[in-house]
């Protein structure tokens, strides 16, 4: 049987997506390609899910704070699914969780059916199905994931005995009309509790919303149990093959550089350059610390691979930071604020961790900038002034801010430029000279 095209929908569909791409690299910084290869690898599925026969998987791969999870949740928002997005934290160990299958998450979503959706599966390096010697784990949550990165089909173990719910229906109505012959102010064919209709809809599998169920009588819900079970559609897997399956997490076994996250003197292009070293190869060979062989062939071979952010991603997330602030200060306030390249120094000294993304950089804009701007907004409207000029002065150690014609003074030193300061002159010095030493050698040796 072919299968009919609704050519406008699908350019509308091809022209939103793009539209989504362009809105996404203006709220990121540094993953253009990342975003390019998702929007790219998800396109069949959002133009044309009609055509797919098992889900789509994308993996996501980098270290912390590189905007993976954002990502997806601002890709949903942008594409207005979230009625259609189902977001799954992959672990082991979480005992607060009340779930531990994936078709329960999705029931509970209601969700558990063959429509389109986004599935993300996050936090993967929390979850594992072998020890860290190779040997299976003897039972691990969410075992149904491994059926639906294969085919998509999710089978139904509980089997619902749909002859105790019909028989239970005619029983009420009976008793409904016995009650109305002996008097009683009773409906003999009532329609269901909310709670009845959500039940329905499950064990059906129903098409209509519990709003809409709820209306119904219990006498056609009665004749809809018996087509279902003559055609014994209920008993068949759930087709999840029209889902896009999103997987996320850090693992580290493939970042091994993940671990440095107290390095804040390396410099940022450094760790940029030995992630981008990283391929697929190197991903699958650390899933296989953690999953099956048979298991990881299940996650598919679309594996976007983050890299850390470079020197130049940090300035300009930084610089956007300050124009956040900037634009945020004249909009609630009505005051013009100018901040001096010096502050931004002051922030890339004490809140880049090249490992660690973006987080970092964010708590340092509050810590740095709006903590102690806020002192001076409120001089600033209490005393009617307009303009705030704001700078630093790494000599003095003060953060100096010019408020109509006069002057307001701050001491502060960067959290990190007090550590910096705290290493005595000559042990920088021996340690210079020791670490210079390696590279004459280095250079002797190898005739440099």
């Amino acid at each position: 049987m072919s299968i009919k095209f609704d050519r406008d929908a699908i350019r509308r569909r091809n022209e939103k997506l793009e539209a989504t791409s362009v809105s996404l690299k203006q709220a990121f910084v540094g993953i253009n390609a990342i975003i390019d290869d998702l929007i790219d690898s998800m396109r069949v599925w959002y133009v044309m899910p009609e055509v797919l026969a098992r889900p789509v998987i994308i993996n996501l791969w980098g270290m912390t704070g590189v905007g993976k999870t954002d990502l997806i949740r601002k890709l949903v928002k942008s594409l207005e699914l979230q009625d259609r997005f189902v977001e799954v934290e992959m672990s082991n160990t979480d005992e607060t969780s009340y779930f531990s299958s994936i078709t329960a998450v999705l029931e509970q979503n209601a969700m558990n059916d063959s429509e389109p959706k986004i599935l993300l599966f996050d936090e993967l390096q929390r979850f594992n199905t072998i020890d860290h010697q190779g040997a299976p784990l003897p039972r691990t949550r969410f075992s149904d994931f491994w059926e639906l990165l294969s085919d998509g089909r999710l089978a139904k173990r509980g089997r619902d005995n749909l002859d105790m719910m019909i028989a239970d229906y005619q029983y009420t109505i009976r008793d409904n009309r016995r009650r109305k012959e002996a008097g009683e102010e009773v409906e003999i064919d009532p329609t269901l509790n909310f709670w009845e209709a959500q039940n329905m809809k499950k064990v059906l599998a129903m098409a209509e919303s519990v709003e809409d169920i709820s209306t119904m009588s219990r006498t056609n819900l009665i004749d809809k149990m018996r087509d279902v079970r003559t055609r014994k559609v209920i008993y068949e897997p759930v087709d999840h093959s029209k889902s896009l399956v999103i997987v996320s997490g850090n693992l580290d076994e493939a970042f091994s550089m993940a671990n440095a996250t107290s390095e804040s003197d390396v410099d940022a292009d450094i760790f940029h350059a030995f992630t981008s070293k990283i391929s697929v190869v190197d991903i699958k060979n650390a899933l296989t610390r953690r999953f099956k062989p048979e298991q990881v062939a299940r996650f598919g071979n679309i594996h976007l691979i983050y890299r850390s952010l470079t020197k130049a991603d940090f300035a300009e997330l930084i610089k956007r930071e300050m124009e956040r602030v900037i634009a945020t200060t004249k909009e609630r306030f009505g005051i013009t604020l100018k901040i001096s390249p010096e502050i931004h120094a002051l922030i890339y000294r004490n809140g880049v961790f090249p490992v660690q993304g973006v987080r970092p950089v964010f708590s340092s804009v509050i810590d740095i900038l709006e903590r102690n701007l806020s002192k001076l907004l409120f001089q600033a409207i209490t005393e009617g002034y307009k303009r705030i000029d704001m700078d630093y002065q790494p000599g003095s150690h003060e953060l100096v801010a010019k408020l109509g014609g006069g002057e307001t003074r701050l001491p502060f030193t960067g959290r990190l430029d007090k550590v910096r300061e705290r290493n005595l002159e000559d042990v920088v010095a021996n340690v210079s000279v020791h670490e210079a030493g390696h590279a004459v050698a280095y250079a002797v040796l190898f005739g440099l």
